[in-house]
């Protein structure tokens, strides 16, 4: 009779630790969301710069591909141009579309129709929330990259479709399948190199009993960014640009294989655990497939196929997958035991002081890192022009363009040697020529860093007609990379 009555009382605790559990989750996710806001200020990069001042130019009517020079799918500038629509934003602004996108990520967790209870389902969404605000700005995250901007997408695509597809196809609906089906589209919009996995999530998420919101929803997304191409770029230029230059130069440049899988060899010890959990998450997703699992392992190959440039941040997606993959296992956990409970409300304390952003050094490290309101090079600007004189920011010092408010002066606003490359033939009629736009307009101000690329390239190589230009018509500033147009007199200069 004593242990019966002492039964409610265990009970009684349980529930008390659940609640509190709860509560410190949801702290928590309140910190980290705040943690995100500051990682909006943090770190400026090149690739991230670039991003930004194509959306930019994009906005103010110039033709992406044909009059602007980038590589990157056209998808990768959507937020960007809607963003500028709206207004004139730097770097932090523009990162705001990759913190919703994440948050949608958590979100698509939190509602998967995987989970069967709330214990798995909310481990899910703090593991999820970790490691996005945590580890992924170590891979530059939360820039405004097609890279960042693929992961969170994958999963969306994951969560909402393709695991209760393999799990159990009654777990489906038609608004799942749809949405699923036009991201799993729009990812190739974003780079080429993203077509394996998402003819491999196309395929293995297919349900018979909704074919035709599968393919409506693929038929959408295609057509919503083929639209958007034809808008604000050249479907020539996609042609010329993202394909022939990425596929048929840059190779003679960069082995892309090659480069990867020496990256692996070299970095087992990063790439191994992460290897393993894979594997262990496929294979209990393997599991619910009743006969041979051929969906999990074309899945395992469209996953790898995401490492194909590296296990940096150019594998960014593939940790997202990683995410979603490493969570499997824990799907058919019902409870956990009360010493794990604890375990967990300790983690999550430490996690939440962390982001709180209380423990020494935590703080000084995002402020120490944020991004630059000027720069030397943009006092200058300021000095010498008006806002609607356009400049150049030579051989890749992207930010420059947005730390002084100033527009690209050549479609060509960063220049490298295989842009030279793809000059000397061009094609589909698609050429920006760099010299001679800057030898009409003749921007008042340049930065030209004669950047040796990767150290085996020089500036000689591939800049030679610029350099014409430079000599001929502008004043170095002494001891910088700076050149003043020669005709600008004192007179015509404004105080910064």
């Amino acid at each position: 009779m004593q242990m019966n009555k002492n039964l409610p009382d265990k009970k009684n605790s349980g529930y008390r630790l659940n609640f509190v559990l709860g509560f410190v989750l949801f702290v928590f996710i309140i910190l980290a969301a705040r943690y995100q806001y500051f990682l909006l200020n943090y770190i400026e990069w090149g690739d991230e710069s670039e991003t930004i001042v194509t959306a930019k130019m994009m906005a103010s009517g110039q033709s992406l591909y044909s009059e602007i020079f980038n590589h990157h799918g056209p998808l990768t500038f959507f937020p960007g141009v809607m963003l500028e629509l709206f207004g004139d934003f730097g770097v932090r602004g523009h990162r705001v579309p990759t913190a919703i996108l994440q948050i949608i990520s958590i979100l698509a967790i939190y509602c998967s129709s995987i989970f069967k209870n709330n214990i798995t389902r909310l481990t899910s969404v703090f593991y999820a929330t970790f490691t996005i605000i945590f580890l992924m700005p170590k891979l530059l995250g939360h820039m405004y990259t097609y890279q960042a901007l693929t992961g969170p997408l994958l999963l969306i695509i994951l969560f909402v479709y393709t695991f209760p597809s393999i799990i159990d196809r009654n777990l489906l609906t038609a608004p799942r399948v749809f949405t699923g089906s036009l991201l799993i589209a729009s990812l190739p919009f974003l780079a080429s190199t993203y077509a394996p996995i998402a003819a491999i999530l196309f395929l293995i998420s297919l349900p018979r009993s909704y074919v035709k919101a599968s393919v409506a929803g693929a038929f959408l997304g295609t057509a919503a960014n083929l639209l958007f191409l034809i808008c604000y770029g050249s479907l020539k230029g996609f042609l010329a640009i993202h394909f022939y230059l990425n596929y048929g130069i840059l190779p003679e440049y960069l082995d892309v294989i090659s480069s990867a899988l020496a990256s692996l060899s070299g970095k087992t010890d990063i790439i191994g655990p992460f290897l393993m959990f894979s594997i262990i998450g496929l294979l209990a997703l393997a599991s619910h497939e009743k006969k041979m699992p051929w969906r999990s392992i074309l899945l395992a190959i469209g996953i790898a196929s995401l490492l194909i440039r590296g296990i940096d941040f150019h594998g960014l997606p593939y940790y997202y997958a990683f995410i979603g993959i490493s969570l499997l296992p824990i799907l058919k956990i019902n409870e956990f035991i009360h010493p794990v409970k604890l375990g967990a409300l300790f983690f999550i304390l430490l996690c939440s002081a962390r982001a709180s952003l209380l423990l020494p050094g935590d703080r000084e490290e995002l402020v120490a890192r944020r991004i630059p309101a000027e720069t030397e090079f943009s006092r200058l600007v300021k000095k010498y022009t008006d806002k609607d004189d356009k400049i150049i920011a030579y051989s890749f010092d992207n930010f420059q363009y947005i730390a002084a408010d100033r527009l690209p002066a050549s479609g060509h606003f960063f220049y490298l040697p295989w842009q030279e490359k793809y000059s000397e033939n061009p094609k589909f009629g698609i050429n920006i020529d760099a010299c001679k736009e800057i030898a009409e307009y003749r921007p008042k101000i340049m930065l030209i860093n004669k950047w040796k690329v990767w150290g085996l390239y020089s500036w000689d190589s591939y800049g030679g007609c610029i350099q014409k230009i430079v000599d001929t018509h502008y004043t170095q500033v002494p001891d910088r990379p700076f050149y003043i147009r020669k005709d600008i007199s004192a007179a015509e200069t404004r105080t910064p």
